[in-house]
């Protein structure tokens, strides 16, 4: 809502950052500009500060920093119809990611690289890399033990063609005595 508020302050904290020389600082400082502008279609704004902080985070050798950054400019080559500049930018991303073993990054670059085929009505491709998104979600590590789940089959027709993958996560049970109307925490009350 605040737009103009969040804008001084990530200002405020480029200018900070570039005062101590905090590097690291003032690289996350372009990419939180950038990513302001970009959500308010400012491109011509939003495209210098994901391009400084890509050169700052290569100098620096941020490997994170630099999938942030080509993330952000994939992003506005996407919306500015630059769909074949958009996906060489995020295939830049994933082959970083890839390469330092960054999971998430590589799910959430894959899925980019998805949505900018689909959007360019390039399905099968598309359907390909949001399949090879689904294979580097992080693995949830927990000490949590799911003793019950259910499962609901939509597909009653056994029909295939057009189906879309889907991966959902839910909140399965809360720790006791969190609800009110289930006082001993159970899914089931048993």
């Amino acid at each position: 809502g605040r737009l103009a508020d969040a804008e001084q302050n990530y200002k405020q904290t480029l200018r900070i950052t570039t005062q101590i020389g905090d590097q690291i600082g003032i690289a996350t400082s372009n990419i939180d500009l950038g990513a302001l502008f970009l959500d308010q279609g400012n491109f011509n704004d939003a495209l210098p500060k994901y391009q400084e902080s890509l050169r700052i985070n290569k100098k620096i050798g941020n490997q994170q920093g630099i999938i942030e950054s080509l993330n952000g400019l994939g992003s506005i080559y996407l919306q500015q119809g630059r769909a074949d500049d958009s996906i060489n930018t995020y295939r830049q991303a994933l082959t970083i990611a890839q390469s330092i073993g960054d999971r998430a990054a590589q799910a959430n670059v894959s899925e980019n690289i998805g949505f900018v085929l689909l959007r360019d009505n390039r399905y099968e491709d598309a359907i390909a890399q949001y399949n090879e998104a689904l294979k580097n979600l992080p693995v949830v590590r927990s000490s949590i033990t799911i003793n019950k789940i259910e499962v609901w089959l939509t597909n009653k027709s056994s029909n295939t063609t057009g189906n879309r993958n889907i991966l959902a996560f839910m909140d399965l049970g809360k720790h006791e005595g969190n609800e009110p109307n289930n006082p001993k925490g159970n899914i089931y009350n048993n």
